[in-house]
């Protein structure tokens, strides 16, 4: 298998000046260079720079991809997203599934997958397709998601020992967006352990945002709306939108904010059982479903056959045709069709009509040798 890796770097708050674009240039030469983008594959060598350096310094989304199952994904967001209380709930020490880096100015946010055994989805042809997929989870961090970290701390839960108690258990997990649900295929995050934090995970709120909008604008101070107008007449349009909206969410969060209602922590050694439970489950269905497509399968082929039988004189006509062309092709698809009106004659219960049909085919094209050996072959002969 030949080496391919994938690196693609954006910008989204803020474009790069004409410098930056130099700078990242004297690290590559061949990379497609942008005012907010950085791509290149590499079939040898290596990437020459530093990946969290570039997203401290560069750029708000970073995504890697190596063809022998490492991948790697970081957002950078802004400090007043969070709160480092909240952060520091997510964090686990020496464990590198999920990292978060602290810088003057924002969170680095770094999820990662070291081995995978599903090569494909990181290969020269889908290993370019990631960023578009899970770039939407930076929008939901500044909303105040936290269901991206949560499911970044699950990626380790194999390497957890059994009293570390799980971090505040967001709503929603049930209900997980399309981004988050790519972010789980992307890291090979054990769906039967997200059923299992499922299980305490409240659902989303009802989406009251039209009256909550007007609510905070009625609440916000004149200088706070002016230093927001300052920003769009400076041209700092992205700037003034992400303030706007981590102001307004941060006072969402906090009007809804009810820690009693909070789910209780649970040890990881709780979740195992309840995954273990899910996964019997998800057996289970997967049974039923097999089962059921199975039955469907079969019903679908019985009414082919019933089909073929009432078409029978047709398809020995077309056959008679079909081996008097004397190809491969032709053989094997005489070969095919007879296979199938063997079946269909037995579905009707009249195995003595195919033998005399048969037998009036094999009269007159039982000496082409390439056609007498497949049918042999498939012991119609």
């Amino acid at each position: 298998m030949s080496e391919y890796q994938y690196y693609e770097f954006i910008a989204i708050d803020k474009p790069l000046n004409t410098q930056q674009m130099a700078e990242l240039r004297s690290v590559s030469t061949r990379a497609k260079i942008t005012a907010t983008s950085f791509v290149n594959e590499y079939q040898w060598g290596n990437f020459k720079g530093n990946p969290k350096n570039w997203i401290a310094s560069y750029f708000d989304a970073f995504v890697y991809t190596a063809n022998w199952g490492s991948c790697q994904f970081m957002l950078r967001v802004p400090l007043d997203c969070f709160s480092p209380e909240t952060i520091q709930t997510f964090q686990i020490e020496m464990l590198d599934s999920f990292e978060i880096e602290q810088t003057a100015t924002h969170w680095i946010l770094d999820w990662q997958l070291n081995e995978s055994e599903n090569y494909e989805r990181f290969d020269d042809y889908q290993g370019c397709n990631w960023m578009g997929q899970l770039v939407p989870l930076r929008d939901e961090l500044l909303r105040g998601d936290l269901r991206p970290l949560y499911l970044g701390w699950l990626s380790n839960i194999y390497e957890l020992n059994d009293d570390t108690l799980e971090p505040p258990l967001p709503s929603g997990l049930g209900e997980l967006s399309a981004a988050q649900t790519a972010l789980v295929e992307f890291l090979e995050i054990d769906v039967d352990f997200i059923h299992a934090a499922v299980t305490a995970s409240p659902p989303l709120a009802d989406d009251h945002s039209n009256t909550d909008q007007q609510a905070w604008l009625d609440s916000i101070s004149t200088d706070k709306a002016k230093q927001l107008l300052s920003l769009l007449l400076e041209g700092r349009g992205q700037e003034a939108e992400r303030h706007t909206k981590t102001e307004f969410f941060t006072w969402q969060r906090e009007q809804s904010n009810h820690p009693e209602g909070q789910p209780k922590p649970r040890k990881v050694s709780e979740l195992r059982k309840l995954a273990e439970i899910a996964k019997e489950e998800r057996k289970e269905r997967e049974a039923i479903a097999a089962k059921k497509a199975a039955a469907e399968k079969q019903r679908q082929r019985e009414a082919n056959l019933r089909t073929m039988y009432a078409d029978a004189e047709l398809l020995w006509a077309s056959m008679d045709t079909k081996a008097q062309r004397t190809t491969a092709a032709s053989y094997d698809e005489v070969t095919r069709i007879i296979k199938e009106l063997a079946a269909a004659y037995k579905l009707a219960g009249d195995t003595e009509g195919f033998k005399n049909a048969f037998t009036a085919f094999i009269n007159v094209h039982g000496k082409r040798k390439a056609l007498a050996d497949r049918l042999k072959k498939e012991k119609l002969l």
